[in-house]
């Protein structure tokens, strides 16, 4: 194991973007999760902890950034250094990817994800679950919804969130919401 500052240490930034010159895992995750580009949030943890279901949790303060997640931005929240929360709706109600959210802790104690579930799973900071969908090609966000709430349903989740939560960006919601996406701090993409 290496420490946070060891890993930056060892990048090699871009002298304008701050991005690494060659950061695969980095590519990888902006590919696999690509998302609205009008805006997402950063968080960063305080100093304030919560009390929850399983323990106590580290209550995080969130920014909303004005533009798409950025190779640096990747780079950032593989090392744990903030995170990025997205928001999967794009301009033209599609998407790449969905999520359902399961923060039923007691239902989660001896959870094992299944294998037959075309789905990636992670614990969310909260000590929750995502179970998220990538697609191959874009999917109306009303068709991603609907396959995340069928899943959610096999999984015994039902009801639960799920991302993208509008199907189509309004005035009243011209960034729409966004989700903690998974890697956070693990330095790789499974």
């Amino acid at each position: 194991l290496t420490s946070r500052h060891d890993t930056i240490s060892s990048v090699t930034l871009h002298p304008k973007t701050g991005a690494s010159k060659m950061n695969p895992e980095a590519q990888r995750f902006l590919d696999t999760f690509l998302s609205n580009t009008a805006s997402h949030y950063r968080g960063t943890r305080t100093d304030i902890w919560e009390d929850s279901a399983h323990g106590p949790k580290n209550k995080f303060k969130y920014t909303c950034i004005e533009r798409g997640i950025t190779l640096a931005d990747a780079e950032n929240h593989l090392a744990g250094i903030y995170q990025v929360v997205a928001n999967p709706l794009l301009s033209d109600s599609s998407c790449y990817w969905a999520s359902a959210d399961n923060d039923n802790y007691v239902d989660l104690v001896n959870f094992v994800p299944p294998n037959d579930l075309p789905l990636n799973f992670s614990r969310s900071k909260s000590g929750g679950i995502h179970a998220v969908a990538v697609f191959e090609t874009r999917q109306h966000a009303y068709t991603a919804r609907r396959l995340m709430e069928r899943f959610a349903r096999i999984l015994g989740w039902w009801p639960c969130e799920i991302n993208p939560k509008q199907v189509k960006l309004t005035a009243e919601t011209p960034k729409g919401n966004g989700v903690a996406l998974p890697y956070f701090g693990m330095h790789s993409v499974p």
